[in-house]
């Protein structure tokens, strides 16, 4: 039987060195879509695609979170604390919803929910 030469052979990646590659093209992916939804926002003829409530710190807080979500499987609460957080300041956007109002009742269920997060995360 005839040998194939070694230049011919490619390697197969291991398991580890894929995560890692789409992971990259995971990042890759979105700065491009953070990058496009910005230049939508800063071109005058495409202001009304993106509305003014989405962008702030509030939208950079629910991007990190949904980020360390993915990135840890879910598998801890620091995602559900940022993305709520990032809720909490974008609803202060908006005039139907008082600040007292959501000072009041949004951050108290906020914390329920966290903690209810939290306990029927331990015993799974």
């Amino acid at each position: 039987m005839e040998q194939i030469p070694q230049q011919f052979i490619k390697p197969v990646p291991n398991s580890v060195q894929v995560a890692q590659q789409q992971k990259q093209f995971a990042r890759g992916v979105i700065l491009v879509i953070l990058g496009i939804a910005i230049l939508l926002h800063n071109m005058p003829a495409t202001t009304y695609l993106m509305p003014d409530w989405l962008y702030g710190p509030h939208s950079l807080l629910m991007l990190l979170g949904l980020y360390n979500g993915i990135r840890h499987n879910f598998q801890n609460t620091a995602w559900l604390v940022l993305l709520l957080l990032g809720v909490y300041l974008m609803f202060e956007k908006f005039t139907f919803i008082s600040h007292r109002e959501l000072r009041y009742i949004g951050l108290p269920f906020a914390i329920i929910l966290v903690g209810v997060y939290t306990i029927l995360k331990r015993r799974r």
